[in-house]
């Protein structure tokens, strides 16, 4: 397998980093915490500065509590907090355990996706596109420019729910877009 030349030169160069960086870092260990951190920002190579930011990170790491002995029991409140604790730790971890999936969908609501009206009123646009006033007040406007044959009031349209919020209405047989203007 070949290497391209830019990653074979960072990998030399971290494998050369590496032992240098562990043996410097037991004499920096008597370092204060600003100077190890002012010295890790100089390392050149991205890698070797990772690093050395993780060994002094995992360094400055708080000490684990200590766990209650048997002759000190916790206070009451204490005791309060840790039974309240765990559920919200149990929610935390499920919703880390649906990071990077794809949304969940919504419980669908049975609903009626299709509405039979009766035409009122029939207009065009200056585009001669169809706006239909239907018997209950709705006002549709069609948004495609597929044609219908001629629409009279008293006619059934049929409008469908489609996909991406779209409306298809049908009259017989054919059918156009349509979107809900009032």
């Amino acid at each position: 397998m070949t290497v391209s030349r830019p990653h074979a030169d960072r990998a030399w160069a971290l494998l050369l980093w590496v032992p240098l960086l562990i043996a410097w870092d037991g004499a920096a260990a008597a370092q204060s915490v600003s100077e190890r951190l002012a010295a890790c920002a100089r390392i050149a190579d991205d890698g070797a500065r990772l690093a050395c930011y993780d060994r002094l990170s995992a360094g400055l790491a708080p000490p684990a509590p200590a766990a209650p002995t048997a002759d000190k029991a916790p206070s009451p409140p204490a005791a309060a907090r840790a039974g309240t604790d765990v559920p919200r730790r149990a929610a935390a971890s499920d919703a880390a355990d649906d990071f990077g999936l794809p949304p969940k969908p919504a419980p669908r609501v049975s609903e009626d996706r299709r509405r039979t009206m009766i035409i009122a009123e029939v207009r065009r646009t200056p585009t001669r596109k169809l706006v239909l006033y239907m018997k209950n007040g709705q006002v549709w406007r069609q948004t495609d420019s597929k044609s219908l044959p001629p629409v009279r009031p008293g006619t059934e349209a049929t409008i469908k729910k489609g996909v991406l919020g779209s409306y298809l209405l049908r009259i017989g047989r054919s059918a156009i877009r349509v979107r809900r203007v009032r």
